[in-house]
This record gives C-alpha cells, sequence and structure tokens, in this order.
C-alpha cells in the first residue's frame, strides 16, 4: 500500500481518536450515519495539503460518512449528496463537502472557522443513494483551539 493511498484511511482514522473527534451515530430508516467535528490541527500537515484543509486553531471540519443497513445484517458505505450549514452566536457557514473514497469506504468532509469555545450548531440534509427521500439531521458540538 503506498503512503498515497494511505492518507485517506489516516484522515478516516480520527474518527476514532481522543475525545474531540468522537464519532456519533444516527439511524435514520435504513441509513447509518456517522460523523464527527474534528480540529484541522489535528491532521497532520501531508494530509491537510491533500484535502485542502487550513490548518488553523480556528478551523474544524464535519466528517460525514452513511451506511446501507442490509437484511443479512452487514451494511455498505453509500455516496451520498449532502448540503449543510454550520452556525454559532456569530457566524453562519454553509458547508461545501468533498467526497473522499478509499477502497469501499465513502466519506465527506467540510471544513469551518469557529471561535474558540463556541457551541456550533449543524444543520445538513442528505440524500444516500437509493434512498426515497432526503434526510435531515441536526446535532451541536462545542469546539476549543488547540492549546
Amino acid at each position: 500500500m503506498t503512503m498515497r493511498s494511505l492518507l485517506p484511511a489516516l484522515l478516516l482514522s480520527l474518527l476514532f481518536v481522543g475525545p474531540q473527534a468522537q464519532a456519533e451515530t444516527r439511524r435514520i430508516d435504513n441509513w447509518e450515519i456517522i460523523y464527527t467535528v474534528v480540529n484541522t490541527t489535528f491532521v497532520e500537515p501531508e494530509v491537510a495539503a491533500r484535502y485542502q484543509l487550513v490548518r488553523a486553531e480556528d478551523r474544524a471540519f464535519v466528517n460525514i460518512a452513511v451506511r446501507e443497513l442490509l437484511p443479512d445484517g452487514g451494511s455498505r458505505a453509500v455516496t451520498t449528496r449532502i448540503e449543510g450549514r454550520s452556525w454559532d452566536l456569530m457566524q453562519n457557514q454553509f458547508l461545501e463537502f468533498q467526497e473522499i473514497r478509499e477502497g469501499d469506504a465513502v466519506y465527506y468532509i467540510a471544513d469551518f472557522e469557529f471561535t474558540d469555545g463556541e457551541l456550533r450548531f449543524f444543520d445538513l440534509l442528505l440524500a444516500p443513494e437509493g434512498a426515497e427521500r432526503s434526510s435531515q439531521i441536526k446535532f451541536q458540538h462545542k469546539v476549543y483551539a488547540e492549546q
């Protein structure tokens, strides 16, 4: 496996490290939506450059993956259209998601600016491949600058 093919896997692994990158899961119909918010300073410079993430104390990104739950109890990654925004008391930002594929994994990231210690609100509309309708998820996350 080359370093180039490892980069998305390394970024995806952020879902499972540290309390700041704790993944959450929602189930809507037969879809499992996995999301997390991560400070860009937690990403190695090479990985950030590859995905055009600005590494800064006041920047973070939301990472979304959608899996279809199969009748046999398994699941599979699916492509998804995602629109959304994030806001706090000072800023309202529309999120521009980019798709990342690595093998069978498909996930989406969008970066945003934040103010240290502010509670960020997220409102996302997802349309997974094969879904009959779009689904909305809302969540909040308190983001801190790396000290």
